[in-house]
């Protein structure tokens, strides 16, 4: 779903700030899209395996997706920091001074790719776990977050204030599925400890 919400960036800040932003925009975040890549490879290699606890066996499920979540906040949580640190480095080498602007862009943006991260894989378990709905409850209640905080924050701090906007976004969407995927797993578990082994 990364892509719903860069559509809604760029056509607000097109429509808002003009063409010049969002080419400035689209710089860091055709970083993101591309690392983001890292999350979906991972995820569609562990989505069966998850599928499967869900239905088989209770404590596989739980350490499986314990273990996903631990990796993918560390790598998330790993990128973040380089690409926090080296941010002017990254626009200048992939891109060119021309693209400064972006830099302090950049630096907000590369933390949505943390949540994206989380968000994710608490996305993808709950797929596994049957529980589609809430993925599309997830989506829709982002998208409407991204577009409301999108136009009263990119109004005030133009193409910062979209990053920021993802960042919130993917927080919230990491919240809320981690929630259901929490209730869901303890439900699962107190019915397995309920019954006769």
């Amino acid at each position: 779903f990364v892509g719903i919400y860069y559509r809604f960036d760029t056509m607000m800040i097109s429509w808002m700030k003009g063409e010049k932003e969002v080419g400035l925009y689209n710089a860091p975040y055709n970083i993101i899209m591309g690392l983001s890549i890292v999350s979906s490879s991972f995820l569609q290699s562990v989505f069966p395996n998850i599928s499967r606890f869900f239905k088989d066996s209770i404590p596989k499920l739980i350490k499986g997706f314990k273990r996903s979540l631990i990796f993918m906040g560390i790598s998330g949580l790993t990128i973040a920091t380089v690409g926090t640190i080296f941010a002017k480095q990254i626009i200048y080498l992939i891109y060119s001074s021309a693209y400064s602007e972006s830099v302090v862009t950049f630096k907000i943006l590369i933390w949505s790719l943390f949540f994206i991260f989380l968000s994710s894989t608490t996305g993808v378990t709950l797929n596994a776990m049957d529980k589609q709905k809430w993925s599309l409850i997830s989506t829709t209640s982002m998208a409407v977050i991204n577009i409301v905080l999108n136009y009263f924050l990119i109004k005030s701090l133009g193409i910062n204030g979209a990053a920021i906007t993802n960042v919130i976004t993917y927080l919230y969407g990491f919240i809320l599925m981690g929630t259901v995927c929490l209730i869901t797993i303890n439900k699962k578990r107190g019915n397995y400890e309920s019954q006769p082994h």
